[in-house]
Order: C-alpha cells, then structure tokens, then sequence
C-alpha cells in the first residue's frame, strides 16, 4: 500500500504540519536527541521511547505513533491530532487500524530535519518496523547530501534516486524550480505526499520514472543525486533502495554519463556515494577519466572515508540476513567476499562527487582525505615515547611534548609494535582479549577498529609510515 495524495486529501496534510509546528514536534526531537539530530533521521528507539514520558502528552503521542511506530490508543491519536484529521490521514494511507482500538502507521515513520518533514519507511532495525523490506528510505548518508547541496542552487533543478523528496525539499527556494525523479512507485507516493506537506507543491514537481528517461532530453542548472551504490552479487536479494548492481555502479554510471546531455552551460552536479576500489582509488574514478576525457569539465571526486572489505562484507551480509532471513550471514559473507575477489577490489570507498560544466579548459582531480592503511602494513612506533597513567586512560609523551591520549587496548597495540608484526597479526593476537567488545563483526570490526586508530597515531606522530611488508595474519 502507498500513500495517494490528491486534491481531496492534500488538505488533511496540510492540516498536519500546522499540527507538527504547534506541537513543537521538530524542535523538541532536536533537544532530545543533541548532535545526532544532525547526522543521522533515526534516533535510538528505546532512548526516545523513555524520553516521551517526559514531556507533554500531545507531543509524546505523536512521537510514538508517527515516529516510533508504536500502536496507541485511537483516543489518543484523536486527543493528540483532532478526528477527523486522524480519519483523513487513514485515507491518505498514512494511519490504519491495528486492533480494535488502536492505531499505527502502515509502517511509516515521520522525520524531521530542520522544520521539515518526511515520511519514510520504518527501519528495519526498529522493533515495530512490519515490512523489513526498505522501499522507501532515507539515512545518513541522505542527511550528508542534503548538508553539501550546492548554496548558490538557482534555475532549474534535478533531483534524481528523490526517493522521500527530502533532497528537493531541502534545495527548495523561490528561485528555483525542482524535478524529482523516483523509480519506486511507495517512494513516489511518499515524496509527492512529503512535497504537500511541506508547502512546495508549486515549486518540485515528482516525476515516477528511470533516471534521465522521465524527463527527456530537458536540460538543468543543477543536478543532485544519492543513487543506490552497494555491490550486491548475482542471485542476492537487496533492497530496491541500495542495489547498486554487480559493481555497485549500475545507477551512478548512468546517471555520471548522462551528465553532459542534461546539464546546461555553467551547469552543476553534486553526487554523494560509496564505491568499491583497490588499494589506490574506488573504480569509479576510471570512468570519469573516460566520460569527461577532453576537458570543459572540472571533476572533483573527494573522498571522505573508506572500509576493508573484509568487515564490510560482514555488515552488509549481516543487515541481509536480518531483513530476508533467506541465507545465513556467514553464506552471504563468502558470496561478498567471492565476488569482490573477483572484481579485485580491495576496499569501500566514501565519496562527493562534484561536476562542473566549464566554457573552457577543466580538469579531472582526486582528493583522499582518508589514508586508511591495510592489514599487511608495519606499524612502526616513533623514537622517545613515553606513556603516564591517566583516569581511566593513558597520556603519549614525546620528548616531553604530550602528543595525545590513548586507552588500554590501544596501549597494548603499540607495546605489540616490534617493527616487525603487520597490523593484521597484531589485532588477531590481541582479539582473544577483547572479542566482547567486538561481538558483532568479530575479527573483522577488530582489524577495522585498529585501522582507524592507526590513521588517527599517525596523525598524532605516535606511529610514523609502514612499509606494508609485514606477513597477514592466517586469522
């Protein structure tokens, strides 16, 4: 079932945001929930949860129905948003029945960023979430393109994957006119419904189509897009809302090469994604050399973070197998792990994507702002170090300059660093002592984990560069 909005319902999600402002329902999230309000939709279900018995009644009700997707009283729901907003929003197919004398969502959940709302999927990780099967989704990553839109958006505007429209409706102005183009028939009812009520129905116009074929051969100013990126291998099944083909390049190849036919002079383009690659560069950056070999294009492919595959491949099979329950996560991990072998990529790379059409000149650049190393490489400890206990951990010295503050684990690390040991055999000698900590992902996480703290000794000057000689660890 999809949420349908016509002339005849739209009112009622009119009626509902006036509803969501005068109940504080944004600022009141953002005062529960501190920083993440900012980096993530969804907050910590049994922590908001426990905080609605503390605030008033109205917004805790419309907390655990709408956000939470918790079953409350019809009395309540009518108490919290009025009857017949509450039966309106039944007709919409926001709100159902369940039971006799309760009510939920048909497994949507209401976001708010920044006094603006989005209804989404539930997420599979809640415990009231129905349908685990995403078709409609919104994450961090969303949040991190809406946070890197373009400032200066004007003109005519493209938002392609829209999916909940949130895109769109951040880079709403008036002096700009959006398109969002979704392949998900639940996600185009969501984003046209979002677009109501936000008030942008004049202004974004949702558009249910494949990429560039619902729009024609029309040209934009700027051109936004979070597509689905994972690689998912052949006979898997993945959510509609994250497969990104064999290569996990399906979706943003077609969109990057269809840049040049749908962006106009001085036109614009910010992408967000992941990518797999080998050690040197996610492989997307082979197919901006080629698409945009010949310059009038100034390419920028900036990346923020990246992830051994090993590890990736245990999360990935393990939120696989938690959301179908088809194939265990250990059988879902060696099909990931083959099938990056195969492809000779070695890691999963973060990444913006900034493209520019240029009257002349251009160029085509990389910027790694992540060195992570691997498991093969030597850890080597800088002369004249010198550890002193702290509460509860312990503080680096240097030639009596404090470089920075470790905790226990990361002190027996580098007392392991023998200038022999690659980090991969150092994390499996010390795993033993703290797999409680790392219960989930194993060995995995624990390399991942020391990958990340060996960026940030580095970066510190306790550990100065590897050679990458060291033997992997068996393990």
């Amino acid at each position: 079932m999809s949420i349908k909005v016509t002339r005849t319902t739209a009112p009622a999600l009119r009626e509902l945001r006036e509803v969501l402002q005068e109940t504080r329902y944004d600022a009141l999230q953002r005062a529960m929930r501190g920083a993440q309000y900012y980096m993530d939709p969804w907050p910590n279900y049994a922590a908001l949860s426990a905080l609605c018995a503390r605030i008033p009644e109205r917004p805790a009700t419309l907390f655990r129905l709408l956000l939470l997707g918790d079953p409350v009283p019809v009395a309540d729901a009518n108490a919290a948003l009025g009857r017949e907003l509450v039966e309106a929003l039944s007709k919409v197919g926001i709100l159902h029945r369940a039971g006799k004398d309760r009510l939920e969502t048909v497994n949507y959940s209401l976001i708010s960023y920044q006094d603006r709302y989005v209804f989404t999927d539930l997420p599979y990780f809640y415990p009231t979430c129905r349908r685990k099967d995403t078709r409609i989704y919104i994450g961090a990553d969303s949040y991190l393109l809406g946070q890197n839109l373009l400032s200066d958006c004007q003109g005519d505007v493209l938002d392609l994957c829209t999916g909940t429209g949130f895109q769109a409706i951040q880079a709403s102005s008036p002096s700009n006119r959006i398109v969002g183009v979704e392949l998900a028939p639940e996600a185009v009812g969501a984003a046209r419904c979002n677009v109501v009520l936000n008030g942008f129905s004049e202004r974004i116009e949702i558009l249910h189509g494949n990429l560039y074929e619902a729009v024609g051969d029309a040209r934009f100013d700027v051109i936004y897009a979070n597509p689905p990126f994972l690689p998912v291998p052949e006979g898997v099944r993945y959510p509609m809302s994250g497969d990104g083909g064999y290569d996990g390049l399906a979706v943003l190849r077609r969109i990057v090469e269809g840049l040049p036919g749908h962006l106009k002079p001085g036109g614009r383009a910010a992408l967000i994604a992941e990518g797999v690659g080998d050690d040197a560069a996610p492989f997307v950056a082979r197919d901006l050399a080629r698409i945009f070999k010949g310059g009038r294009w100034n390419v920028l492919l900036l990346i923020r973070g990246e992830m051994p595959l090993e590890y990736q491949s245990y999360v990935i099979a393990k939120m696989t197998s938690e959301v179908y329950g088809e194939v265990s996560c250990d059988e879902l991990c060696d099909k990931w792990r083959e099938m990056y072998e195969k492809q000779g990529a070695t890691r999963l790379y973060s990444f913006h994507l900034y493209v520019e059409r240029t009257p002349r000149g251009g160029r085509v650049e990389t910027v790694r702002l992540s060195r992570m190393g691997s498991a093969r490489d030597v850890p080597r400890l800088a002369p004249g170090l010198e550890y002193r206990p702290g509460t509860p951990s312990y503080f680096v010295y240097r030639d009596g300059r404090r470089l920075g503050e470790i905790d226990q684990e990361t002190r027996e690390f580098l007392e392991l660093c023998d200038g022999r040991s690659s980090i991969g055999a150092i994390s499996a000698q010390l795993f033993p002592r703290y797999a409680e900590r790392y219960r989930d992902g194993g060995l995995y996480r624990a390399l991942y984990e020391a990958l990340n703290t060996c960026q940030t000794l580095s970066a510190m000057q306790v550990l100065v560069a590897g050679d990458g000689k060291g033997e992997k660890s068996r393990d």
